[in-house]
């Protein structure tokens, strides 16, 4: 397994329910990936910014970190685990 740090802003397609946000698909390079499960979900904050972050796996079974920053409701890609 290999691990790329990415460190981009990202579009994702979310989920907003309930008070729980899941996202459901991003993009990157011109490609979707759709998430097929989220392993882990975890809050943080910097400064006085709450930072929601996600550890999804897609179709190609690659995991892949995000994070939603509330402050600006941006989302950003942090690294990527390739399976190949």
């Amino acid at each position: 397994m290999r691990v790329e740090s990415i460190q981009e802003r990202i579009k994702v397609r979310a989920d907003f329910e309930g008070g729980k946000v899941t996202p459901l698909l991003f993009k990157r390079n011109g490609r979707t990936h759709k998430v097929k499960q989220v392993n882990l979900r975890w809050e943080d904050r910097e400064g006085g910014r709450k930072l929601l972050y996600f550890s999804v796996g897609d179709e190609s079974d690659d995991v892949y970190q995000l994070h939603l920053d509330a402050a600006d409701m941006s989302w950003h890609l942090d690294f990527v685990m390739l399976e190949s």
